[in-house]
């Protein structure tokens, strides 16, 4: 059975665009928890707001064109829309620097969000930049240390934050690879990201996110 995706983001104040969460009937309870814990200001997001779905389903991926998320997928990832946030003296505007009025700062955030529904889901999507774990999560308890690649289009990145717990925790080393210690049960929200100089006109800066959702059993 097709349902329609589901995205939760909640703004930060930090280098992080925003941090976004898949939520479905499977892992509702989880997802609102961790919505609660970390802000009030969380939105859910529309599929015109998703740019790409794509599905890996028995080790092939399949874009999804309608934007449903399926019963069948062993991991998906989500590419949002890029999108201009502009801060003013009257609060944060979804708009670019050159379209707000009185823009103190401003930047574009470029986003994704991948959640691993089956432990040996760990196929890279070959993304614009994404999180991979480098092996099976299966018995994955609290205590225990993940280890991730970050990619861009499949080749490793150096030097990207990880934040984990609202805390950026390590950078991937020259080979991409970061290790990161499981705190708590349930679902749990990692996330690679950098930033780079925007153009000036519609945005002081571009920042990537990516983020991967997996849970923590006990």
């Amino acid at each position: 059975m097709d349902k329609n995706i589901l995205i939760i983001l909640v703004f930060c104040n930090t280098l992080i665009a925003s941090e976004i969460w898949i939520d479905d009937i499977a892992a509702l309870y989880y997802g609102q928890k961790i919505v609660q814990e970390a802000s009030t200001k969380a939105k859910k997001l529309t599929q015109d707001e998703v740019a790409k779905l794509s599905c890996l389903r028995g080790g092939k991926i399949l874009e999804l064109k309608d934007k449903k998320l399926r019963d069948d997928c062993d991991a998906v990832f989500v590419e949002l829309k890029r999108v201009y946030y502009t801060k003013t003296p009257f609060g944060t505007k979804k708009a670019s620097k050159d379209k707000t009025k009185m823009p103190l700062s401003s930047f574009e955030s470029v986003a994704s969000i991948k959640k691993v529904y089956k432990s040996e889901a760990i196929k890279l999507f070959n993304a614009p930049f994404e999180l991979s774990p480098k092996a099976s999560l299966k018995n994955i308890k609290v205590g225990d240390r993940i280890n991730f690649i970050v990619t861009s289009f499949g080749k490793p990145r150096a030097g990207v934050n990880i934040t984990y717990n609202k805390k950026i925790v390590t950078k991937s080393d020259r080979d991409g690879y970061v290790s990161v210690e499981m705190k708590k049960n349930g679902l749990q929200n990692i996330t690679a990201s950098y930033s780079q100089k925007g153009d000036g006109i519609k945005c002081d800066e571009i920042i990537h996110s990516t983020s991967i959702n997996l849970e923590v059993l006990k």
